[in-house]
């Protein structure tokens, strides 16, 4: 499994490097979710009590680490001059919802608001799928993704030092 997050940091790093070649200098890169702990995880990996998958948590912290080093690298690299690219850490906030969801105004954190909450997500997420009655309290819109709500929390915790590296890279 490293070697895979290895060739997942590679294919990131060639798609910031097009980028710059099409006259990009300024990226926000985010890092990956707690992949473990999201709905579909839980219901393929966690057993009957649909716990987080460490292993595949362990994954995601490894590529998230790999990547930050090479975003650090290209930032230094003197053949990318003006590139500017901040690596933004939502694994950790997500995960620290997912541990303490009464802290942030939620009550469900290992069943998702679309269908029955466990495996659907992407086109299986439409108008002919039931979603839950009150959106506000779920972390997860699908069986993958955080809700709208959640990455604003997210978001409004790291959004002014995201500003604040910006500001001090352009």
């Amino acid at each position: 499994m490293a070697s895979y997050s290895s060739f997942l940091v590679s294919q990131a790093s060639a798609t910031l490097r097009q980028l710059y070649g099409l006259g990009v200098s300024n990226i926000v890169h985010l890092s990956t979710i707690v992949t473990g702990c999201v709905p579909a995880s839980r219901t393929l990996f966690g057993g009957v009590r649909r716990q987080c998958n460490n292993e595949s948590n362990e994954l995601a912290m490894m590529y998230n680490k790999k990547l930050s080093y090479e975003i650090e690298r290209l930032n230094n690299d003197v053949r990318l001059p003006n590139l500017s690219i901040v690596f933004v850490d939502v694994y950790y906030p997500l995960f620290n919802m997912i541990r303490y969801p009464e802290n942030y105004g939620f009550a469900i954190t290992k069943k998702a608001c679309c269908g029955t909450g466990t495996v659907e997500f992407g086109i299986l997420c439409n108008p002919l799928t039931p979603t839950c009655t009150n959106i506000s309290k779920y972390i997860f819109w699908d069986g993958a993704h955080p809700t709208e709500k959640t990455y604003k929390i997210i978001f409004s915790k790291i959004g002014k030092s995201v500003d604040k590296l910006l500001r001090n890279q352009l």
